[in-house]
């Protein structure tokens, strides 16, 4: 009774107020340029002054856009992309999305990640309900304030140097062990795809359909029939038919499972639509 109590105090004196300072919770972004610094082998070392915060990724986004263009401005972004931003951008802030298609050889190696300035705690932790997001940005505003909750979780949950050790640790192992499957499970079935060098995705070519987008289609109903979610390249504004992406963080067993579903739906499109052939 006195523990609850005490957290209710702490809760109601520290974490049920505005923010302190425009760029958001100082100890946050404190912790959170430590983990860059520490994690991320920055170019230049971060400060918390370097820092602000938002309510997620999108909402960054937003926000950078609407303080560096005027509305109308065309923001040239490679595809794939994730048609969020169309959202954020196009909707929200009124910039003009213009697609650069760029050769998929190019577009994921690791140098062309280099430059990347925002980490979520959604991607990078698995927090997706904890709405916060990292700008590395000398003068921007989001004009907003994170929620007091998510500082208060932020700060004494998920940016603990020991949790964040042991996520480092867990994820590496883990993830490498995933991708090994997925990779082998591409290759052995003879489906193209990209090397995956950060994160838990890949993008593979499931079947060859040049720009047949009706049986991209026809494809992913076969795949959903057999129990599987994948996400198409055309949603994110890719313009060949038959790439998917898979995501490779889940547990191994729900991974080798996925994986022979995904077989099965490709199997079911071909003697639907292709008789005789075979995956």
């Amino acid at each position: 009774m006195v523990r609850c109590w005490l957290v209710m105090w702490l809760l109601l004196t520290l974490d049920l107020a505005y923010a302190t300072g425009i760029g958001g919770s100082s100890q946050v972004r404190s912790l959170m340029a430590k983990l860059l610094n520490s994690h991320f082998r920055p170019a230049q070392s971060v400060d918390a002054s370097h820092i602000v915060l938002a309510a997620g990724g999108s909402f960054a986004l937003t926000a950078l856009v609407e303080q560096i263009c005027n509305p109308g401005d065309g923001i040239l972004i490679a595809t794939p992309y994730w048609s969020g931003l169309d959202i954020s951008i196009s909707i929200h802030a009124h910039g003009k999305i213009l697609p650069v298609y760029v050769p998929l050889d190019k577009f994921f190696l690791p140098e062309s990640v280099e430059h990347y300035e925002e980490a979520l705690l959604s991607k990078d932790f698995g927090c997706n309900g904890i709405r916060v997001a990292v700008r590395l940005s000398a003068a921007l505003s989001t004009h907003s304030q994170v929620s007091s909750l998510s500082m208060a979780f932020t700060s004494r949950a998920i940016l603990r140097s020991s949790f964040v050790e042991e996520i480092a640790y867990t994820r590496n192992r883990t993830l490498s062990q995933a991708y090994s499957v997925v990779s082998s499970f591409l290759n052995t079935n003879q489906m193209e795809f990209i090397p995956a060098y950060y994160g838990m995705f890949v993008f593979a070519r499931l079947r060859n359909l040049d720009t047949d987008f009706e049986a991209e289609k026809r494809l992913l109903a076969c795949l959903k029939t057999r129990g599987v979610s994948l996400s198409t390249g055309s949603s994110y504004h890719f313009n060949e038919a038959g790439w998917f992406r898979i995501c490779y963080a889940v547990p191994i067993s729900q991974l080798h499972e996925g994986l022979k579903r995904i077989a099965f739906g490709v199997r079911d499109y071909l003697g639907e639509m292709e008789p005789g052939l075979s995956v």
